[in-house]
């Protein structure tokens, strides 16, 4: 018998919902083994923490992507992994810069956790790659990718639905804030452009300038 469109919905949010909990479980998996490598004191323990940090944080994203494509709902295409389809997208550059701006003030007004970087060059090099590539590609391909992919279906709700997620994923207040409607225009990036390059992108700028200041405040 046919499934029904809300059954086919229905399974649709499941798959999301489990290929999301995965991912959680994959990155706390990961967290805990850099923190156990990172427990030797000195550069030594900074570099295998932020170099365990960063391959776990690229390895986190791989088996949510694998189940959501092997379940059947998702295909390649839909989860953005292709070239941009559509031109005319730069102009979300332009909306981000405007809204980084005010949303870092609020952002700073409201109670959060500062990261501290390492002081270590290599230490320092690792944690780049894992702020600024590692996070964007990990984060873009779950949420703009797995899950906007496989809630597609929903409608304008699949770009609200993982940009809450993706809010949530930040914990602190003050993260969370900024995080929704980045969440927003990267999902609304991803969906114009049917590429998540694009998204991938504006993800990479907007952490290479948290991490810029970041750097900045540790050497002010």
């Amino acid at each position: 018998m046919e499934q029904s469109r809300a059954d086919r919905l229905m399974g649709r949010a499941l798959w999301a919902s489990a290929c999301l909990v995965l991912y959680w479980v994959c990155c706390a998996l990961g967290r805990g083994a850099a923190a156990a490598l990172g427990s030797f004191a000195g550069p030594a323990g900074q570099r295998l923490h932020w170099g365990g940090l960063l391959a776990a944080t690229l390895a986190a994203a791989l088996p949510a992507l694998a189940l959501a494509l092997g379940s059947g709902q998702l295909t390649r295409r839909s989860a953005g992994l292709g070239l941009p389809c559509k031109r005319g997208w730069g102009w979300f550059a332009g909306a981000y810069l405007l809204l980084a701006v005010p949303l870092s003030h609020l952002a700073g007004q409201l109670p959060g956790r500062t990261a501290a970087l390492p002081q270590d060059s290599v230490a320092l090099a690792l944690a780049f790659g894992q702020l600024c590539v590692a996070s964007a590609l990990s984060e873009e391909l779950v949420f703009r990718g797995v899950v906007q992919g496989l809630l597609r279906p929903f409608g304008a709700a699949a770009v609200g639905v993982q940009a809450v997620l993706f809010a949530a994923m930040h914990g602190s207040a003050a993260q969370a804030a900024f995080a929704l409607p980045m969440g927003l225009l990267f999902g609304c990036a991803a969906e114009y452009s049917g590429s998540l390059w694009v998204s991938a992108g504006l993800h990479f700028i907007n952490n290479l300038l948290v991490f810029a200041g970041l750097w900045a405040y540790g050497r002010a």
